[in-house]
């Protein structure tokens, strides 16, 4: 059995945080991600080189078991910080664009990113 199969049969969904849902990682995660690099990605997470870039590009949504790492590494909290990410937030340093812009970029990244099967 493969390493990460293994990994996935021994995951306790309760081990997530409460605040880290899929909608938590779509909206806050997948966008802040852009600052984190890929060998990041890998790194943390122990997968390829084209798994990261398409996670670090919001193409696909990687198991929930690593949701909190990726969190992590974008710098994205309970709290809703961006601590690392340098990244204006809706209704902050963006202002009007912002609050215009989020809403059609997480449209367009909930249309096109596939689901993780066994989520």
């Amino acid at each position: 059995m493969r390493t990460h199969q293994r990994a996935i049969q021994g995951w306790n969904p309760s081990a997530l945080p409460a605040w880290l849902t899929r909608d938590t990682y779509v909206k806050r995660v997948v966008p802040a991600l852009a600052s984190v690099t890929k060998a990041q990605i890998r790194s943390a997470l122990g997968v390829s080189e084209p798994y990261s870039s398409d996670i670090r590009a919001g193409k696909c949504i990687p198991h929930p078991r690593h949701w909190e790492a990726l969190s992590k590494l974008a710098g994205v909290s309970a709290e809703g910080d961006k601590e690392h990410s340098g990244m204006p937030t809706p209704g902050g340093e963006g202002g009007k664009v912002d609050q215009v812009l989020t809403p059609l970029i997480l449209r367009d990244l909930q249309r096109r990113i596939p689901v993780h099967p066994t989520i």
